[in-house]
């Protein structure tokens, strides 16, 4: 079944691609969905790891203090040996925790790519004609990339702030409230910033995205034809076009950074303001004697732990944006069915004539083929005629059901051929289409196109094209790698 890595989503109708109850973050639901008890482990490392990080400062308190109040040897061993214990598990936790998180980014982004790359390979014409290949990669690439971070690091360094700034709040209340108000205050205006601008990175972020891919294309569009490039002496025309898409894509850039930037400079400013109010409040409130000096040093200890942590809290608002935009162009991808319909009835082994039935064909709502009728009997052979863009290449496409006509009916020994199993269909015929179409592979592999063959069949083949003596000079034979789109063989060679 295509798309059949486990992901609900490519099993939806085409309507409902766009639906979910979790927005525009349909493929992270599904993914956690399916990895609920992972999920569980991450949510418990990340609240042991937050909870060894609130009770570092809190030793580090009672020692001070203690010190202060003649605390005794044994005493001061067992707390040193408790925050050493403390501080090894804490450095195990912040080693295991990335590493577990970056695994799990990188196996969303594998199910979701072989989960789309599946879906793609049945689809027919019309997702081409919508999706240039460059756009595809991008978004299968980039944008891809950022919605694996956000999956699970983006989400879980979240859940970690929360659970810090959580247990961090308790303990500076349980110390001093009303520092605890001097520091949270400053702190609530980052995040508010964050809000505010995220919108706009957000924005900016789609439109960047989207010059990538415009700039991908062209790149593939070059290089691809470079030898009518160079025939037609469009190669200034080419590279003017280029630089201007590419100083799109940098002015865009440039202005997503320049307001990542100011919510650096702002979440700066906030932090030195709130180190500033908690050192004038906190040293006057040690001098009256209402605030220890162990509680002033752990009270520090926890504001430089909790402006960063709100910093990661305030950071989901805008990776999230930007994580919903890149999902939102994957999705696009699958968003409508462009696959053919795969029927299940059996083929009659016995060869039979092919029918066309009043069959109508549109390219973008351009009548290509109209209300053609044609009967090919068994055994003969049929040559069709007819100017350019007259339909005959569309015509072969729609026997061989590469595509659907628009009305009217191909029928094989009478039977409908929409309604006979796709794949057992497509096997009677051999197709060469007009443009030779070779994979970065060995020779071999691309003879035998995931079919089995022995050797001296190969050969067989190879001699009836009349491509055995090319081969035999080839340095490794039938293991000869070929470069993109057949590279290294002449246009004969690879027609044959």
């Amino acid at each position: 079944m295509p798309g059949s890595s486990g992901c609900s989503l490519w099993n939806r109708r085409p309507g409902q691609m766009a639906k979910g109850r979790t927005g525009g973050l349909k493929l992270v639901y599904d993914f956690w969905r399916r990895h609920i008890p992972l999920a569980v482990l991450l949510v418990v490392l990340t609240a042991f790891a937050s909870a060894v990080a609130v009770a570092f400062p809190y030793l580090l308190r009672l020692i001070i203090d203690g010190i202060k109040s003649e605390i005794t040897g044994r005493k001061l061993l067992s707390y040193v040996l408790i925050l050493s214990g403390f501080g090894l598990a804490r450095a195990v936790a912040d080693v295991l925790l990335p590493f577990i998180r970056g695994r799990t980014n990188e196996r969303f982004q594998w199910e979701v790519r072989s989960g789309v790359f599946s879906r793609l390979l049945y689809f027919d014409y019309r997702f081409t004609n919508r999706f240039p290949s460059g756009d595809a990669m991008e978004r299968l690439d980039h944008d891809l990339q950022e919605l694996s971070w956000f999956a699970c690091s983006g989400i879980f360094r979240f859940v970690a702030g929360a659970l810090l700034a959580l247990f961090t709040l308790v303990m500076l209340l349980r110390m001093n409230w009303l520092l605890t108000l001097v520091t949270v205050v400053p702190v609530s205006l980052g995040v508010f910033g964050w809000l505010r601008l995220g919108p706009k990175i957000y924005g900016l972020f789609m439109r960047w995205r989207e010059q990538i891919a415009e700039i991908n294309n062209q790149l593939q569009s070059a290089f691809a034809g470079i030898r009518l490039v160079k025939a037609f002496v469009t190669a200034d025309g080419m590279s003017r076009r280029f630089t201007e898409t590419l100083n799109r894509r940098v002015g865009l850039a440039v202005r997503e950074t320049r307001f990542e930037a100011r919510l650096q400079v702002l979440y700066m400013a906030i932090a030195e303001l709130a180190l500033l109010l908690v050192l004038w409040v906190g040293g006057g409130l040690v001098i009256a004697r209402r605030l220890t000096l162990g509680e002033f040093v752990a009270f520090n200890v926890y504001q430089l732990m909790l402006l960063p942590t709100m910093f990661d809290i305030g950071n989901l608002f805008v990776t999230g944006r930007r994580a919903r935009g890149a999902e939102e162009r994957i999705r696009e991808l699958v968003s409508e069915d462009f696959s053919i319909r795969r029927g299940a009835a059996e083929l009659n082994p016995v060869p039979g004539e092919i029918r066309l039935e009043r069959v109508t064909f549109s390219y973008e709502q351009v009548p290509v083929v109209r209300n053609v009728s044609m009967v090919i009997p068994p055994g003969r052979k049929i040559g069709i005629a007819g100017t350019v863009g007259s339909g005959k290449s569309t015509l072969l496409r729609l026997i061989l059901r590469l595509m659907e006509p628009d009305a009217g009916m191909v029928k094989l020994n009478s039977t409908d051929i929409r309604e006979l199993n796709l794949t057992a269909y497509r096997q009677l015929f051999g197709y060469a289409p007009q443009e030779p179409v070779l994979f970065s592979d060995t020779l071999r592999n691309n003879i035998l196109f995931g079919r089995q063959a022995d050797e001296a069949r190969l050969w067989e083949l190879l001699q009836l094209v009349q491509l055995d003596g090319d081969v035999r000079e080839f340095a490794q034979g039938l293991d000869e790698p070929l470069g993109e789109r057949g590279t290294g063989l002449s246009g004969g060679q690879k027609a044959r």
